[in-house]
């Protein structure tokens, strides 16, 4: 494949670039979530980058959590301890390409990054 962006969701979900994995930095409690800018970079200083906002997801992160725990409790449902919950993408999806790194930066929570 060659390094890009994914534009739409149906190109997103054809590719299943959402369901490929994901990478987990150091657990943060709700508390600490605040909206934040994040960036993505493919193939270091010099590759692509992609911007975002965590307020992306429904105003910020804390706003998603609390979102998800109203219709899990009107749903009935309890997560168990330890779950892990994801936002999904607040980036374009940029495609992986063998021997390029992957980082993302997402402020004072810190960053992940991920080579192949």
């Amino acid at each position: 494949m060659l390094a890009g962006a994914i534009d739409d969701a149906e190109d997103n979900v054809a590719d299943n670039s959402s369901a490929a994995g994901f990478i987990l930095g150091k657990p943060h409690c709700p508390g600490v979530l605040k909206s934040e800018g994040l960036a993505v970079s493919l193939g270091g200083e010099c590759g692509e980058r992609f911007t975002g906002h965590s307020s992306a997801a429904m105003g910020g992160p804390l706003e998603a959590l609390l979102w998800l725990c109203g219709e899990l409790v009107a749903a009935g449902i309890v997560l168990p301890a330890g779950s892990i919950i994801l936002t999904g993408g607040l980036t374009s999806a940029p495609y992986l390409v063998k021997g390029k790194a992957i980082i993302a930066e997402f402020g004072q929570l810190g960053s992940v990054s991920f080579a192949w």
